[in-house]
């Protein structure tokens, strides 16, 4: 079984509100085989909207603090 991801924030930052998820245009939520993946994502769509310099190479860790975006394993059963 290949291991898959989804992006995920917490909604005014707060963990307490629980998560919400990245989705697609049907309204499920995205899912990517590698982090990479994900952030590669995230970062191509932070630069379209102008909150990423075009020549910066996001991190997980700059997701995380600077954007409040976590990328996390789904456990598919």
């Amino acid at each position: 079984m290949n291991t898959l991801y989804h992006v995920y924030t917490h909604p005014h930052g707060i963990s307490l509100n629980g998560r919400e998820y990245l989705l697609d245009d049907e309204e499920e939520v995205m899912l990517f085989t590698s982090i990479n993946k994900a952030v590669t994502f995230i970062s191509d769509a932070l630069k379209k909207d102008g909150e990423l310099d075009a020549d910066v190479d996001l991190t997980t860790d700059q997701m995380e603090n600077d954007f409040g975006l976590w990328v996390e394993e789904v456990g598919l059963e």
